[in-house]
């Protein structure tokens, strides 16, 4: 059981922050102040792809959340996915899960990551991504606290998105409705680059995905770069043509 002291901190944070983003980013601080971690971050995960990061405490845990976007893979992907916590100790000890993901986060220093799902309404719909710039585990009250932060997790995404009521949906889809932040300069980028190079949208992402992985960026820099004409993306084959 997580110590009553850590969680109601834990809920003073939010409830003294501006709801939405800002409370995402007041609960990551502490989870990164009340917990063994050096980083925390807050995404929404739809379809199995990353739509948005919605928190985090730091730069760095930023970046680490949007390469997961840019990569396709990586333990907040696979904390939704399966519905289950994800724990891991040390990263250099991961053989082929995240190949791309793992180097840049080892890059940057980080050598363990434990990604938590986030839920409403019984659906994973997100994760609350912890990170240690050192190896080791989690003791039993921090995870207990850090599920009590996924938890409370979902409130700030609520209110971001917005849910509908789940008896509403008879088709069973998702119950999130309406645009995460963070990924519209994405989708800017992606319309100039079907614009541009005559592509369909699926070869205008990879497009942008593999030029960030290629020069070491993440995608939504890319992007910038892309809106701001500071760089002109090449189709690579005739096939990408439409």
């Amino acid at each position: 059981m997580a110590p009553p002291e850590a969680t109601e901190a834990l809920g003073r944070k939010m409830v003294q922050a501006v709801p939405g983003r800002p409370a995402a980013e007041a609960l990551c601080a502490g989870c990164v102040e009340l917990l063994p971690v050096d980083g925390a971050a807050i995404s929404v995960v739809l379809e199995g792809e990353s739509r948005g990061t919605v928190g985090a405490d730091s730069v760095r845990s930023r970046r680490l959340d949007e390469l997961q976007f840019t990569f396709g893979e990586g333990p907040c992907l696979d904390a939704v996915t399966s519905g289950r916590i994800l724990l891991v100790d040390d990263l250099t000890t991961v053989k082929g899960r995240w190949p791309a993901y793992t180097r840049a986060a080892l890059g940057d220093g980080v050598r363990a990551a434990f990604a938590f799902p986030v839920r409403i309404s019984g659906q994973a719909v997100g994760a609350l991504v912890l990170y240690r710039l050192i190896p080791g585990s989690l003791g039993p009250e921090d995870l207990a606290c850090a599920v009590v932060a996924a938890d409370l997790a979902a409130v700030p995404i609520i209110e971001l998105v917005g849910v509908l009521d789940p008896g509403t949906r008879q088709d069973g889809g998702p119950w999130l409705s309406g645009d995460v932040p963070a990924r519209s300069r994405i989708h800017q980028a992606t319309g100039l680059v079907m614009s541009q190079l005559g592509i369909d949208r699926d070869a205008a992402l990879r497009r942008l995905r593999d030029r960030a992985v290629a020069t070491g960026r993440t995608a939504d820099e890319v992007a910038e770069d892309v809106v701001g004409r500071r760089i002109l993306l090449e189709v690579d084959t005739d096939e990408e043509r439409s």
